[in-house]
């Protein structure tokens, strides 16, 4: 993995600056591919995207952000702790949102299915690093809510959107459901993700699991 230079940009709303890093170069090696079609590679970082400025408490997306100058961008360093500028040493990354605070953006930014799907996905972090402890009833039910929705947004005719929903009906607890459904994966390249969708149905398991 090769770090890309750091952007310092500006919110849209307020003029706020933050920084956004990027990458040069990256690969997939030690990924590690969920049942809800999240992808966790540590050599290939996803970054923020729908973020939240810290100053007028507003979203954005970071594409539609001023970029105003670009940090270390001839120097390729391969640590973390790259050198900043002196001129923005006190100005913070942007950061993904939190579960809450996807709920919150659904109010004001409009790409529902892209909203819903990382409230999903926050959510199941939790279960990912093995903090359900820290998942509230109220959690539980908002997540429940948003699947209960989701389910409305994906295409039964696109094959990720058909295996996401047969997870959202697992999530549910509406195996039977979810089993259905996976009798429309005919393509031979999806048998075995079919499987063990099927294995973890049997066993009557409701949370997100480690296809690869």
């Amino acid at each position: 993995m090769i770090p890309g230079p750091t952007t310092i940009i500006s919110c849209p709303h307020c003029g706020q600056y933050a920084k956004r890093k990027s990458l040069i170069s990256g690969n997939t090696f030690g990924a590690k591919i969920w049942s809800d079609g999240k992808r966790i590679a540590p050599m290939l970082p996803e970054f923020p995207s729908l973020v939240l400025c810290k100053k007028c408490d507003k979203f954005y997306w970071v594409k539609d952000a001023k970029e105003v100058e670009k940090v270390n961008e001839y120097v390729i360093i391969e640590a973390d702790d790259q050198p900043e500028n002196e001129k923005w040493k006190d100005v913070d990354y942007v950061e993904f949102l939190t579960f809450h605070q996807y709920i919150k953006a659904l109010e004001t930014i409009f790409e529902e299915k892209y909203i819903r799907l990382n409230i999903w996905w926050s959510f199941n972090d939790f279960i990912r690093i093995g903090h359900e402890n820290k998942i509230t009833p109220d959690m539980q039910k908002l997540n429940t809510e948003n699947l209960i929705l989701l389910l409305t947004l994906l295409n039964e005719a696109d094959e990720n959107d058909l295996l996401m929903k047969a997870e959202v009906l697992l999530n549910l607890g509406r195996f039977d459901e979810s089993r259905q459904l996976l009798d429309k994966v005919k393509n031979p390249d999806l048998i075995e993700v079919k499987e063990k969708f099927l294995a973890e149905i049997n066993k009557q398991n409701k949370q997100v699991f480690q296809l690869f």
